[in-house]
């Protein structure tokens, strides 16, 4: 494989496991042991996206405003999974909470973004590999500022969303610990009920 896909193949896995689980959006288990698998990879997306793109000039601008970013990606993030319905089926234990998409249909957006704008200016962060290799005509150039200005946006707005959705999956696991204590609670009172006529016999 040419190396000039390799930095758009982890944007695309994670615009396909997004677009698997909004088609898949309903009353989903809360898998309490694999909460932070998904943003753990997203975070790894990012990281890694983030290094492969040089940061947008003026980068002592960008900082503070990713910075931001990642703060209110962390109370949003924190506000929805906070007010998210959860039921507990005490016979199994499973735990069941519908998430909103929001969050996923952002990050997916935002990658898309990213990388489509890569393809299509290279100029502005050096890709290798653009759109103007398969068309005979040159594409126009965007004013200097513009395409810098949208990178530094849709990095800051990765940031909020893989922020957002981990502070959804912690408040999540957090707010799963009461019900599945109450379900070991339910399970010793059934088993402690049992004995009850073997005792007084």
């Amino acid at each position: 494989m040419p190396k000039e896909f390799a930095p758009y193949i982890l944007p695309l896995i994670v615009v396909f496991i997004v677009g698997r689980r909004l088609m898949n959006n309903k009353p989903r288990k809360v898998r309490v042991n694999r909460i932070f698998w998904f943003p753990g990879f997203i975070i790894v997306a990012t990281v890694l996206t983030l290094w492969w793109a040089p940061l947008p000039k003026p980068w002592w601008l960008w900082i503070p405003i990713d910075l931001v970013a990642v703060g209110a990606g962390l109370v949003t993030g924190f506000l929805s999974a906070h007010h998210q319905e959860f039921a507990l089926n005490y016979e199994t234990g499973t735990i069941t909470s519908k998430a909103t998409p929001v969050g996923t249909i952002l990050i997916a957006a935002l990658f898309v973004v990213k990388f489509g704008l890569k393809f299509i200016l290279p100029d502005v962060n050096g890709s290798p590999f653009s759109a103007s290799g398969y068309f005979d005509s040159p594409i126009p150039s965007a004013p200097h500022n513009g395409p810098a200005s949208i990178m530094g946006w849709t990095d800051a707005g990765i940031l909020f969303s893989c922020a957002m959705l981990f502070a959804r999956a912690f408040t999540t696991w957090l707010r799963a610990q009461p019900l599945i204590h109450a379900h070991k609670d339910h399970l010793e009172a059934k088993a402690d009920a049992a004995k009850l006529p073997g005792d007084s016999a």
